[in-house]
């Protein structure tokens, strides 16, 4: 099982035991695009300008009440839309 899955699965196990402020702060999201290549090539680009700043080993001085927060991004063709051929079905 991936990663993100388990973190997923074990947050939903535990995650009732945590602050209400780390469950309040906690999202959940899903989109689907319309993209060019070019576009999504620029769109991961910015999103992870914004996130690089915070990740764990750059970030210095964090401040209190900073906790390790799992994230995962992840952009590919919907293979329910494309399936293997990469063309739409």
């Amino acid at each position: 099982m991936p990663t993100t899955v388990r973190s997923i699965n074990a947050f939903r196990l535990v995650g009732t035991c945590y602050p209400a402020e780390w469950a309040d702060a906690t999202g959940s999201h899903q989109y689907s695009l319309n993209l060019t290549p070019a576009e999504l090539v620029g769109l991961l680009e910015a999103v992870d300008a914004l996130i690089r700043p915070y990740v764990r080993p750059i970030r210095q001085g964090a401040p209190d009440g900073s906790a390790i927060v799992h994230m995962s991004l992840r952009a590919f063709l919907n293979p329910d839309v494309y399936g293997n051929s990469g063309r739409q079905k």
